[in-house]
Order: C-alpha cells, then sequence, then structure tokens
C-alpha cells in the first residue's frame, strides 16, 4: 500500500553519498525501468524527459503544483536538501551531463526547490546545461545570496508568470 502512495528516489547527494529522496508517487510502479524509454524523446528546458507517458493522470496534477514533493519536507529536515539549488538525480541521470558537470553540482547540497524554476523557458536540455553552469559559479562566490535569489525569482515565476512543475 505504501508503495502505491510513495516514491523512494535513490540519488546522489552531497559528495555524491547516496541519499534517499521521498516523494508522493506521480508515476505507475516501476516507472524507472522504463526511463530510458522516457529519455528517447529528449530533455526539456527543466531537465525533464519532453514526452513521459508513465506519469499518471493523478501525478499530472501533483506534479502541476508541486505536490509530489511535499514528503522532501522531511528531507529538507534531516539535511539530506537545502532548501534552493540543484535537484537530487540518481546516477545513471548524471551521465547525460557534460564531463565535470556532475563533481561541481555535487560538491554541494541538493535542492528541495530547483534553480531551473527561477527561468520561465528555455530551449530544451542545453538551456538547462548551461543554466546549471550559471548557476553554480554564482553559487560558488555568493552561495547564501544565490540562494535567496533563485528563491525569490522561483517564487515570482510561480505567483506571475505561471511556472509550474511538468
Amino acid at each position: 500500500m505504501l508503495e502505491s502512495l510513495f516514491y523512494v528516489k535513490e540519488a546522489l547527494g552531497i559528495n555524491g553519498r547516496p541519499i534517499r529522496v521521498y516523494k508522493f508517487r506521480t508515476m505507475e510502479i516501476r516507472a524507472d525501468d522504463r526511463l530510458e524509454e522516457a529519455l528517447d524523446g529528449g530533455l526539456n528546458h527543466y531537465g525533464k524527459p519532453n514526452r513521459d507517458e508513465r506519469i499518471t493522470r493523478i501525478g499530472r496534477f501533483l506534479r502541476r503544483y508541486w505536490l509530489d514533493e511535499i514528503p522532501q519536507l522531511y528531507n529538507l529536515a534531516r539535511g539530506d536538501l537545502k532548501l534552493v539549488g540543484i535537484r537530487p538525480s540518481p546516477e545513471r541521470w548524471w551521465g547525460l551531463f557534460p564531463f565535470g558537470l556532475k563533481e561541481k553540482a555535487l560538491n554541494k547540497k541538493p535542492g528541495l526547490v530547483g534553480f531551473q524554476y527561477a527561468y520561465r523557458s528555455g530551449d530544451g536540455f542545453e538551456t538547462y546545461v548551461k543554466r546549471m553552469e550559471q548557476y553554480i559559479e554564482e553559487e560558488k562566490a555568493a552561495p547564501v545570496l544565490t540562494g535567496i535569489k533563485y528563491f525569490f525569482r522561483t517564487l515570482s515565476n510561480i505567483a506571475f508568470r505561471g511556472v509550474r512543475g511538468e
């Protein structure tokens, strides 16, 4: 029963340490087995598959309003995540990125709120990668100010520009 309600994602945390990230389930059970199929359609400017048929109808609703992320408040309280940053991803996901970016990204804690939502749109995965590199450089120079900047830009995009989870 709990497996149908919750999804536990094995991801890489700070310094590549494995962490378990909790979410409300939005995809069919065993969706991870079909990840390669979802990736065949390419990735969007938020770093997510363009077409993902693994998502359930209720899952689309939960994702649209980020309700599926509520259990990650537990991860935030445990110290696995910080408020804003690069979203936690599994090891095989990092293989999609340019050489060296994984190490830079995993130098800090992953974020509950993804940096990419500070932007309204983009031109695909390449835009996502460029913005990730920019975020890493900004965060390296001024960690607290960067977190505040991206948090409020994300809130503004949600409230006034209609940015929603996909």
